[in-house]
């Protein structure tokens, strides 16, 4: 119920729930940080501290393995609420105990990407591809960048993999359609998918969620195709910066 609450865009009645799960199961650190997020998406970041620190404590008293993700939305948090000097402590503590976590490493790309430290961001990223070249929040974020720094196409090719690896995932196509949008409007690229049917793709319905993911899916291989037609217009190759081109290769 708090699950389709949330993805309804009902946050106020999931965080109802939350708490009144909380008042019987106080110990639940998975609910702690339900709670975090939930305000923190409501842009109530000094409320979603301590949701958060109870999240990580919790997990910590019981003996359980630290979370990435804990620390990433604890760090956003802080961030949000301007008390950005003590992320990078957090997060390098984190790092220290648990070195080969991917998703640290993604949270720490996160962190430098929303400080606009592209480089060190794009740094992060390739340490997450190295072993897990399939993760989508990954691309997601490096598509984003590059999008911010003109490089239109090689957006698009990020894009389309984060898209490939989870279509079900909506703010990814509508970073997609905006990608596709920039390109038609700078006559970047040949038109296989329009702007339009990305975003249309990119509104859940939510009364068939699983409608909606199919529509997604149903456009994956067309953005396949896209990617190659805009390879082709470029001769295979581009002048993107040595920071973000190692990503791309015809495939």
């Amino acid at each position: 119920v708090v699950t389709r609450a949330r993805v309804e865009g009902h946050h106020l009645d999931a965080l109802r729930m939350l708490r009144r799960i909380l008042d019987r199961h106080s110990n639940l650190s998975e609910a702690h940080f339900e709670i975090g997020s939930m305000l923190l998406k409501l842009r109530r970041a000094h409320e979603a501290i301590g949701s958060l620190q109870s999240s990580i404590r919790l997990r910590n008293i019981q003996g359980l393995p630290p979370v990435a993700e804990y620390s990433g939305k604890l760090a956003q948090a802080l961030e949000n609420s301007d008390r950005g000097d003590e992320v990078d402590k957090i997060l390098a503590g984190c790092l220290q105990s648990d070195p080969m976590s991917m998703e640290l490493h993604y949270e720490i790309g996160a962190r430098h990407q929303r400080s606009l430290n592209y480089e060190a961001a794009f740094a992060s990223f390739d340490v997450v591809f190295k072993s897990r070249p399939s993760h989508a929040g990954a691309w997601h974020a490096v598509g984003r960048m590059l999008l911010a720094s003109g490089e239109i196409r090689r957006a698009m090719e990020a894009l389309r993999r984060a898209a490939e690896h989870a279509p079900d995932c909506p703010e990814i196509f509508l970073s997609l359609g905006s990608a596709l949008l920039e390109a038609y409007r700078a006559t970047e690229v040949t038109v296989v998918v329009s702007a339009e049917e990305i975003r249309e793709v990119a509104r859940d319905t939510t009364q068939d969620m699983k409608a909606d993911a199919r529509k997604r899916r149903a456009l994956l291989p067309r953005l396949q195709s896209q990617s190659r037609v805009n390879y082709m217009d470029t001769g295979g190759s581009g002048n993107g910066d040595a920071g973000s081109s190692k990503y791309f290769t015809q495939e």
